[in-house]
């Protein structure tokens, strides 16, 4: 697996320096509404409505982005005149020069669009599929158009993103704790870290309306079955930074592992092994799967 050098000190000031000349501040406009379902958190919203926690917050008047409740109704910041919106609106669906996929066993449409990195509505659009649930083993497909980059995210635009990490001493801490476990596990630190960003923004007080904690977003039972049987210390503990960081890199690359694949892997971080699977993608699992791959660029020392 090819490594990529996480950002130092010196790297997040270069970055900064370049994104605060090339992408604004977005303010607020006008507002649309979302209510709170079992087991949202704020940073899952945020990638559904293309917003950020720090916009979502300030809007709702949230002092503890850990703290939302299921039938909560928030209001939804969205971007002024002008200025483009952070998951855009896709352009006609081209096909790739070509391009074709040959499913294999198993396959489903959301895992192929997942692989792919294209939208499995593109792919049943180009393909003239009627029954998305009805595709057959050898069976040739046409691949769309790569999809629009989604830049969105728990960060925001990318000067938010840095602007957090360099302003917080606690934050900048983690990246050397990031890189240890990451290396440990042999997956790329910059995975690792954008993983991480879109669950909690780095923040280890963030627990979820289920119950997930810290960092990572890390489910008790998983904690249990990462610390005692993937790692061999049950003592460890998601409340303490190093702690998440570490059981979060083990799971990853025991998804990695699993699926032979990171965006499945990423996809199962998400919404659990289970779905994945069973084939069941959700439009925001593939928002969230673009996004992360989107950000771990901003992850990577120049």
């Amino acid at each position: 697996m090819s490594r990529r050098r996480s950002l130092t000190t010196a790297g997040i000031t270069l970055l900064m320096l370049v994104s605060a000349v090339l992408v604004p501040v977005t303010p607020a406009g006008a507002h649309q509404s979302y209510t709170v379902q079992p087991g949202d958190t704020l940073s899952h919203i945020a990638i559904r409505t293309g917003s950020t926690i720090a916009a979502l917050s300030s809007e709702n008047g949230i002092t503890d982005p850990g703290r939302i409740r299921t039938g909560q109704v928030l209001q939804i910041p969205t971007r002024a005149a002008g200025v483009p919106a952070a998951v855009p609106t896709p352009a006609p669906v081209a096909v790739a020069g070509g391009q074709t996929y040959t499913i294999q066993p198993g396959d489903t449409l959301g895992q192929i669009a997942i692989q792919l990195g294209v939208r499995r509505a593109d792919l049943i659009s180009v393909n003239g599929i009627s029954d998305a649930n009805r595709i057959r083993s050898g069976q040739s497909l046409k691949v769309p158009g790569a999809a629009a980059p989604i830049s969105a995210g728990v960060g925001g635009q990318l000067t938010n993103l840095l602007q957090a990490v360099e302003a917080d001493p606690a934050k900048l801490a983690l990246i050397p704790i990031f890189q240890k476990w990451a290396d440990a596990n042999n997956i790329p630190a910059d995975l690792l870290m954008a993983v991480a960003w879109h669950e909690s923004g780095w923040n280890n007080q963030v627990i979820s309306s289920k119950g997930a904690v810290g960092i990572g977003q890390i489910m008790p039972p998983t904690r249990e079955w990462v610390a005692t049987d993937l790692i061999g210390k049950p003592e460890l503990d998601s409340a303490i930074p190093e702690d998440n960081i570490r059981m979060s890199a083990r799971f990853l690359a025991w998804l990695i592992k699993y699926h032979q694949s990171e965006e499945l892997a990423i996809a199962s971080y998400f919404q659990g092994p289970g779905n994945t699977d069973a084939g069941r993608f959700f439009e925001a699992t593939e928002l969230y799967v673009a996004s992360v791959q989107a950000h771990r660029k901003f992850f990577v020392a120049s």
